[in-house]
């Protein structure tokens, strides 16, 4: 006899709680001091050249230079490829004070960062379930760029304010940078 086919749901399990009953909104003081987060992008992955860290860097980078006044928290783990992109940020003049890279975030408190922060940056080129627009929708947190192939999740959304389309913007952070900034 054949087997029954099930099937389940992916999907997101942050949980909307109470409010922290702390002074930094259920983030580490590190984060909470060091970033504005009306004024901060997130960007939520493992690290890895088809989700976008190193065109966003480039692109953001020369917005810093020229005074942009937000700053970006990469969130998740390190992932292949992405040593030298790591090395590039961690020798940048403005990490530590406009960027920072963290591995070991709670889901405390990066419901709080999805919850505060002006957007999560979504630049992947090649996504597999998007993991990080679906808890994006679930905390009510603006887009910032395109879904990357999850039109399915990105469909859902009011239209995103700055489109990143991969194939006119790759290697083109100039003109990715002018549409953020």
């Amino acid at each position: 006899a054949a087997k029954p086919i099930r099937t389940w749901y992916l999907g997101a399990d942050l949980i909307n709680g109470p409010e922290p009953e702390d002074d930094h909104g259920g983030l580490r003081p590190q984060i909470a001091q060091r970033h504005p987060l009306a004024r901060t992008f997130l960007m939520v992955g493992t690290m890895d050249p088809r989700k976008g860290h190193e065109l966003v860097f480039d692109a953001i980078s020369g917005l810093w230079d020229e005074g942009f006044d937000y700053h970006l928290l990469i969130v998740g783990r390190i992932g292949w490829q992405c040593e030298p992109l790591l090395e590039r940020m961690k020798q940048s003049r403005h990490y530590g004070r406009y960027l920072d890279v963290y591995t070991d975030v709670s889901d405390r408190e990066l419901q709080s960062l999805y919850q505060n922060v002006a957007g999560l940056i979504f630049a992947s080129s090649i996504e597999g379930f998007g993991l990080p627009l679906v808890e994006a929708l679930q905390q009510a947190a603006e887009l910032v760029g395109g879904a990357g192939g999850m039109a399915e999740i990105e469909a859902d959304m009011a239209a995103p304010p700055w489109p990143v389309e991969q194939q006119r913007h790759q290697h083109q952070p100039v003109e990715m940078a002018a549409e953020l900034g």
